[in-house]
């Protein structure tokens, strides 16, 4: 390599060396960082901080900016508002303009004038401010946990120094310190003078962007009068003013609920079960199954369409036929049938049920034929809508309450609490508790616990679901404890001490209990619970009674076994879940002592059906019909764009940070 060369790529090499090493000079920070502490006898805390800094005109262009959390939690769990007094601040030795401002959670300081841009060097500002409440007071010493030097500078500490002065008669029980980021127990730090009132801690290296210096001094008791006890009520409703408002509103939750479950959602007492032969007069197997689920299919919304088109079926109006794994729909009266049986079916349809003849409209809206897998989305949607929209018209007031509005204030009540908490922990809440945590968590929390809610009760029988809420909601409880209590080890590191449990137990009980009494507050009308009491009846005869008298001698009232009675109740035992041993009762009884000749083949439906195994054939019907709705109801999918130990550096009150402007 030639030696020009050489020397040209030396030269490049060293400016460049040089330009770094001069950025990395001339780059703004705080080159020393002092902080004195005074503890007064009357509680208060006297606070001087003198920060030497490199301006260049990058951030700090004016002056600092100083930010300083105004409350705090402290170990006991409530929180503190220290109550930051200035009185004064200087720079380099004059008095400096400054104005105080209240962001958020933060007491802002902005020193400097906005019509003087700094000469860039070094400057040295001193501040000086006094705060309340921020002692401690144990049962064996008394002690001051100060975040000397916050976590939230955005500049690079050189040098930091704390000293912490106590007051006349007191003496330095026991010290520490910690270093690092917000949560770190770092212990770079070496005392460098103690005297019995004083006690001097200096980092032994520098701190990065967000690092700094918490300490705790301890001393004796007896030297500083602890606050009374009316004092201490006082404080603690003030400083903790979210927390008793989700208490508060859950309180208030409850017993609103409670209330209006006693008055309005009580049901009526049942009457006696006794087996009823034939459904109740002017009921549909849709709407049988919608009062006894009180505003919702007992069965499932699906299962409650497919009884209601096997019940046309069987009426003749409709004709359902097997086409490979799906079924097809076809109306009775498509072209080719004579104008006398066309008249004769419309007079059909007008005789339906309210939710049949819906169903039946909106099923054959401009079409002769309907095969469900093929039906898109949206127009199954309309025609489950229309069906289920005219059955709860059909019912709804008439046979049960769902005393929605009794409901509605209890989860209103519930979501002003968590606004209210949520805007006073925004403003009370120190900066690692700002209450974005506790938002995830609880909407988390929620949605789980909503979903698994409504899911579960979902599958379980009206009486039975009934009976196990309260269960649920117990174990509902219990899991979002034991998720918040074990979340520190194994979901969020640090959750059990940055969340306040407390009000994330109360909201969420709050929200359980609105789930659970919006199912228990619907309650049936007198009416509403005959006809309950008599489709138990019917329940009753198709699963227990036809299977124990058909053999008995006093089996003389109830009616003779024949295909056309199992057809009549088909549709009920479908909508109310028995269809199995209904089925199984007359595949035992009557369909298998049928003659070959006279073998039992429903003439509504067209396809593969097993005369001797009419359980299984029907399953393998609704199987067919329910998966066609099952794809015809999913919706398509959419696209998406990608001083005792313990402690920790950024603990105890002060803190914050601060930058320029």
């Amino acid at each position: 390599m030639p030696l020009r060369f050489s020397l040209h790529l030396l030269l490049v090499a060293f400016l460049m060396l040089a330009g770094s090493g001069a950025d990395a000079l001339a780059r703004e920070r705080i080159a020393d960082y002092q902080v004195a502490i005074s503890v007064n006898k009357d509680r208060s805390v006297d606070i001087t901080e003198t920060i030497e800094v490199y301006v260049e005109g990058e951030q700090i262009k004016r002056g600092l900016l100083r930010d300083i959390p105004e409350t705090y939690r402290r170990e006991d769990g409530r929180y503190v508002n220290i109550n930051p007094q200035v009185s004064t601040v200087r720079r380099d030795g004059q008095d400096e303009p400054y104005q105080i401002s209240h962001e958020g959670r933060y007491f802002r300081l902005r020193i400097g004038d906005a019509n003087v841009l700094l000469q860039h060097g070094l400057h040295t500002y001193e501040i000086s401010y006094s705060v309340e409440d921020s002692i401690g007071f144990f049962d064996d010493y008394d002690e001051i946990y100060w975040n000397a030097i916050g976590t939230e500078w955005a500049f690079p500490i050189e040098r930091a120094r704390v000293t912490v002065q106590l007051p006349q008669g007191a003496s330095v029980l026991q010290y520490s310190a910690y270093t690092g980021r917000y949560g770190e127990g770092g212990n770079s730090y070496t005392v460098t003078d103690q005297s019995d009132r004083s006690i001097s801690l200096e980092a032994t290296r520098q701190f990065a962007p967000r690092e700094g210096m918490a300490v705790a001094v301890a001393w004796p008791k007896g030297v500083i009068a602890a606050p009374s006890q009316s004092e201490q009520a006082v404080g603690l409703f003030l400083d903790n003013s979210p927390l008793y408002v989700v208490l508060f509103g859950a309180v208030v939750t409850f017993i609103w609920l409670v209330y209006s479950w006693v008055k309005v959602g009580r049901d009526p007492d049942a009457g006696a079960i006794i087996p009823l032969y034939r459904a109740p007069e002017a009921i549909s197997p849709a709407m049988a199954s919608y009062i006894e689920g009180m505003g919702e299919f007992e069965e499932g919304e699906q299962k409650t369409f497919i009884a209601a088109l096997i019940s046309m079926a069987i009426k003749g109006l409709i004709e359902i036929r097997e086409v490979g794994k799906s079924a097809e729909i076809i109306r009775k009266d498509a072209p080719g049938v004579t104008v006398a049986g066309k008249k004769r079916h419309v007079s059909a349809v007008k005789s339906l049920p309210v939710g049949e003849k819906a169903l039946f409209k909106a099923l054959f809206d401009g079409r002769d034929t309907v095969k469900l897998a093929d039906m898109e989305y949206k127009q199954m949607s309309k025609i489950m809508s229309a069906f289920t929209s005219a059955v709860d018209k059909e019912t709804d007031e008439t046979y049960y309450h769902e005393n929605m509005g009794r409901s509605f204030i209890g989860l209103l009540i519930t979501v002003v609490s968590v606004a209210l908490y949520f805007l006073l922990k925004s403003f009370w809440a120190p900066p690692f508790e700002f209450p974005i945590l506790e938002v995830m968590v609880l909407a988390f929390l929620g949605a789980v616990f909503t979903i698994l809610f409504m899911g579960v009760t979902a599958l379980l029988p009206h009486k039975l679901e009934n009976a196990l809420k309260g269960l649920i909601l117990a174990a509902l409880a219990g899991t979002s404890l034991y998720v918040l209590a074990v979340g520190q080890e194994n979901i969020i590191p640090g959750l059990w001490s940055e969340l306040a449990i407390a009000p994330v137990l109360l909201i969420l009980f709050m929200w359980l209990l609105s789930l659970g009494f919006y199912q228990w507050m619907k309650a049936p009308t007198q009416l509403g619970r005959q006809v309950m009491d008599k489709i138990e009846g019917l329940k009753l005869f198709m699963t227990v009674t036809v299977a124990q008298q058909v053999d008995e001698a006093n089996a003389a009232d109830m009616p003779e076994l024949t295909p056309k009675l199992y057809e009549d109740l088909l549709p009920y035992a479908i909508a109310l879940g028995v269809e199995r041993k209904w089925s199984k009762t007359f595949e035992e009884k009557v369909f298998s002592q049928l003659p070959p000749s006279r073998a039992y083949h429903p003439i509504w439906y067209v396809g593969a059906y097993s005369a001797a195994h009419p359980t299984a054939a029907l399953a393998q019907i609704t199987d067919a019909i329910g998966t066609d709705l099952s794809s015809a109801m999913t919706p398509p999918a959419s696209s998406s764009s990608g001083s005792s130990g313990g402690g920790f550096s950024g603990g105890g009150g002060g803190g914050g940070g601060g930058g320029g402007w």
